[in-house]
C-alpha cells in the first residue's frame, strides 16, 4: 500500500534509551513584531532577544519556508503555544489563544506577544515523514525541508525529512535513527512518504556550544 503524503513536521515520540517521551518542554518568546507563523511540529532556532517580564528567551523559525536547510543549530520542536495576556508590564502567558480558541497555531499577524512550548531535549527521538528512504540511509545524517505554511483546516507543520539526501555530512540538521514498524508504513525502497525516526544532529543545547 502506498504511503499517504501527509507531513506533520517533527513529532516527539520517545527518548534514545527507548523510554516514552516525558512531555517536558521549555517556554520561549515570540514578540508581536515577528511576522512568522508557527505550527505544531515546526523547528525553531534561538535569536538574540527575550522577554524581560517573564525572563523568557526568544526564538524564530529554523530555516526558510519552502526551502531545504542543510546546516545550522536547531533549538527544538514546537509542541504548543501560549499568548500573552495583561498589560505590557505585567503580561503573563495564557494557554492557547483566549481570543480565538479555534486555532492551534501562532498566526503571522499578531496582536500580542506569544510563547512557544518547545521540546529541546537532545535525547528525544522524533517521528517525521520523509521524501524517500533507502537501507543505506539509516544511521546517516540528512537535511530538512521546511514546509510552506499549511492550508486550513490542516494547520500543522508541513516540514519533512529529506531522506534522499542522507549522507555522512556532520553539519546536516537531522540524524536518521530508525523507522516505526506499522502496517501502514511502507519502507521498501524507495519508501516514498514513509515515516521515519530522526534526532536533532546539531542541537543548540549541547556541551561546548556558544551563544547566538
Amino acid at each position: 500500500m502506498a504511503n499517504v503524503n501527509a507531513p506533520f513536521g517533527l513529532r516527539p515520540v520517545k527518548h534514545i534509551d527507548g523510554s516514552t517521551w516525558n512531555q517536558q518542554v521549555q517556554m520561549f518568546y515570540v514578540p508581536s513584531t515577528n511576522g512568522e507563523a508557527f505550527y505544531l511540529g515546526d523547528l525553531v532556532e534561538v535569536e538574540a532577544s527575550g522577554d524581560v517580564i517573564t525572563g523568557t528567551p526568544g526564538v524564530n523559525l529554523y530555516g526558510t519556508r519552502g526551502q531545504t536547510s542543510n546546516s545550522g543549530d536547531v533549538l527544538g520542536v514546537v509542541v504548543g503555544f501560549s499568548k500573552k495576556a495583561g498589560n505590557a508590564s505585567q503580561g503573563n502567558p495564557v494557554g492557547a489563544d483566549p481570543d480565538n480558541l479555534n486555532i492551534i497555531y501562532v498566526p503571522a499577524t499578531k496582536t500580542a506577544d506569544y510563547y512557544l512550548h518547545v521540546c529541546v531535549d537532545p535525547t528525544v527521538v522524533y517521528e517525521a515523514q520523509t521524501d524517500t528512504i533507502a537501507t543505506t540511509a539509516f544511521n546517516k545524517n540528512t537535511t530538512v525541508a521546511i514546509g510552506a505554511a499549511p492550508t486550513a483546516p490542516n494547520n500543522v507543520s508541513q516540514t519533512y525529512a529529506v531522506g534522499s539526501a542522507a549522507n555522512t555530512t556532520n553539519t546536516f540538521p537531522l540524524a536518521i535513527v530508525g523507522a516505526p514498524q506499522r502496517v501502514n508504513n511502507e519502507l521498501v525502497s524507495p519508501g516514498t512518504n514513509a515515516k521515519i525516526y530522526v534526532m536533532l544532529n546539531t542541537p543548540y543545547l549541547r556541551p561546548g556550544r556558544t551563544g547566538v
